[in-house]
């Protein structure tokens, strides 16, 4: 009878308009997306061997520890083709450096410069919003509407109990469903192959399985849904009304609501406000205190034939200096012990306050997550993004690491005693060390304060001023063969199934609580 029932309503499902037009909308909706977020992914892709290509010519260019700075660039995910979540919306490369810990990332963009003028629309929304709609259609009216013809009535005149008929009713549907969901879930998963170069990851494939999974859990639970309405409408009319207005509450007006009332009822922006001053408080400090250092010996603070009369000074304190003597060199590198000392603890003043700002934040989630647990939609979302690696949680891991590399980065300065030496801010060697003073055949003990400007406009000469080109075009980059390399780990299955665990367990607590009402309502309800 279970049978019976599944394929009476399967074959009612496929020979009705509202059917096919949902199954065609949707299968039309996910073929485009597939295609819009498969070329984003190809020019993220790019960009990101670009960037990468970019940063390894620039390392083999330094030639001073303080311009030291490795570039690290996170690949797309693959799977962000069925689900673009948050792969480049938090950011996908981070400058590694001893004066500030990475709490995020920069060049927050999409490939596709189309994708940022409307709403993320990918293989899950598709899902979430067409089939999720139609799934509440199928089976909005499926009991009232029975019952109002007389068919509900008649199919109890042979033995049939009750959850059966349910029953069979949810699996005749999902049958239905299925059809459209294989379709574009094909299609989806051949873009999938053909868009991405690299032979695809077993664990992406485990993971893309149980996307698929989630799907269908959701479709389910969305057909539970139909039927519950069904239960309490009080006409098939009433019923689509209902269907249509709960679609719009749950898929788009809760989780809109949710994060707007995360955002009323905490105090982020104060938190972000206070904790910017204090960071510029503690910044202050430490400038305050390094240009004390700096002016504290004389050779440092008053011009003479000792100083460098080259001088770059980059970004996050790099800095080159050229033609020195020893001695204004050996104060120097005094000086910049103390303020990569002083910058490390700073870095750690600035990361502890910013971490209680992403507490912050993360309060905010949790708020606005238990806010919009009602929402199935939502929930998918959520699910989807953790399987296919493009969560919050896995920009977060991949900081992590950002992190620990510019520990093994500080270990390996620190392991080439970089600054106990001149190479931390210059490329004169000590063995072919020229200061510029005898480029007009003097001593730097024989030039006074008296003496620098008169001397300084000889060095514009045209003959000196050659023959300093050519001294810093004799200028080496650093060996930095013993680097140690960086490279994205891949996710991890066990850490993304964790992530998707606590909202597959929300989606399957809604599905109890709604198929507890359907089943206990249809006992009482009347057949006529």
């Amino acid at each position: 009878m279970l049978g019976v029932i599944a394929k009476k309503e399967l074959a009612n499902h496929l020979s009705g308009f509202r059917f096919w037009a949902g199954a065609l909308l949707a299968v039309v909706l996910a073929t485009a997306a597939t295609r819009l977020t498969a070329r984003d992914y190809e020019i993220r892709r790019e960009r990101f061997e670009a960037r990468t290509a970019n940063a390894a010519q620039t390392l083999r260019q330094v030639d001073v520890y303080s311009a030291l700075h490795p570039l690290i660039v996170r690949p797309p995910q693959p799977l962000s083709i069925l689900d673009q979540g948050f792969d480049s919306r938090l950011g996908t490369e981070v400058v590694l450096q001893l004066f500030e810990i990475p709490t995020d990332a920069a060049a927050a963009n999409r490939g596709n410069e189309f994708l940022p003028s409307g709403p993320d629309i990918d293989l899950t929304t598709v899902v979430s919003l067409v089939l999720g709609l139609l799934a509440l259609l199928l089976t909005c009216d499926a009991l009232v509407g029975e019952r109002e013809d007389g068919t509900l009535k008649a199919t109890f005149a042979v033995p049939v109990e009750r959850r059966t008929l349910l029953l069979g009713k949810l699996l005749g549907a999902l049958a239905a469903l299925v059809l459209p969901l294989a379709a574009i879930v094909a299609m989806a998963f051949s873009v999938l192959t053909l868009a991405v170069p690299e032979p695809i990851a077993s664990t992406d494939w485990l993971r893309a399985g149980a996307l698929l999974f989630a799907y269908l859990a959701y479709l389910l639970l969305a057909l539970v849904g139909g039927l519950t309405i069904s239960l309490f409408a009080k006409s098939s009319s009433s019923a689509l009304r209902i269907a249509l207005v709960l679609w719009f509450a749950v898929a788009v007006a809760v989780p809109r609501a949710a994060g707007a009332l995360a955002r009323d009822v905490t105090t982020t922006e104060l938190s972000t406000r206070a904790e910017s001053r204090k960071i510029a408080e503690i910044t202050r400090r430490l400038e305050a205190d390094l240009a004390r250092a700096f002016t504290r010996s004389p050779l440092r603070r008053v011009p003479s034939g000792h100083t460098a009369v080259s001088f770059k000074s980059g970004e996050r304190r790099a800095v080159h200096y050229r033609h020195g003597s020893a001695s204004y060199y050996d104060d120097l590198a005094a000086y910049y012990r103390f303020e990569v000392r002083a910058g490390l603890a700073h870095a750690e003043q600035v990361f502890a306050l910013r971490e209680q700002a992403h507490r912050d934040l993360r309060r905010n989630e949790r708020r606005a997550l238990f806010a919009a647990s009602i929402s199935p939609s939502f929930l998918l979302e959520r699910l989807a993004e953790a399987l296919t690696a493009t969560s919050v949680a896995e920009h977060e891991r991949f900081l992590a690491a950002c992190r620990d590399q510019r520990i093994d980065l500080i270990e390996y300065i620190e392991r080439e005693a970089t600054l106990d030496s001149w190479a931390w801010f210059t490329s004169d060697t000590p063995d072919a060390l020229v200061p510029w003073t005898r480029y007009l055949g003097l001593e730097p003990s024989e030039v006074g304060p008296d003496r620098v400007l008169g001397l300084l406009d000889r060095l514009s000469e045209p003959a000196i001023a050659a023959r300093l080109r050519a001294d810093r075009a004799k200028s080496r980059p650093l060996d930095l063969s013993h680097l140690p390399r960086f490279e994205a780990p891949p996710p991890s299955f066990s850490a993304t199934v964790s992530d998707a665990t606590p909202f597959l367990l929300a989606l399957g607590a809604l599905g109890a609580v709604v198929s507890t009402f359907l089943v206990r309502g249809f006992r009482e309800y009347p057949l006529a």
